[in-house]
């Protein structure tokens, strides 16, 4: 039974890759390739999602002051990747992205799971 959750758990995953690429190919194809318009699509998403859902049920659960310390904890953790990691004056090999952006899904993982359990 665990083995079946598992598997449907990672089709909808795969279902919901599919999806997400399909209509990226959609709204590529109606905005004519112009990734402005993507970026404000996903970017209103995240935006209303994070306003709308994330904030108010944390809010609801924990006390402001460690939401609060972890969006600054946050933000401190981003701009210092950015100030560090960040090449502006060289161009990043195909490998490199590769290594980097599957270190980030990694992390971001482990860390989604881990009050799951």
């Amino acid at each position: 039974m665990h083995i079946e959750i598992n598997t449907l758990f990672t089709l909808g995953s795969l279902m919901g890759l599919l999806v997400g690429g399909g209509l990226l190919k959609l709204v590529s194809h109606l905005s004519r390739g112009r990734i402005q318009f993507m970026y404000a699509i996903c970017g209103g998403i995240l935006l209303g999602l994070l306003f709308f859902d994330i904030l108010p049920s944390t809010w609801h659960l924990y006390d402001l002051k460690g939401v609060l310390l972890g969006i600054v904890a946050g933000y401190i953790v981003m701009l210092c990747i950015d100030l560090f990691l960040h090449k502006t004056n060289s161009a990043i090999s195909p490998f490199q992205s590769l290594i980097l952006l599957t270190a980030a899904i990694f992390f971001h993982i482990l860390l989604q799971e881990l009050p799951l359990g």
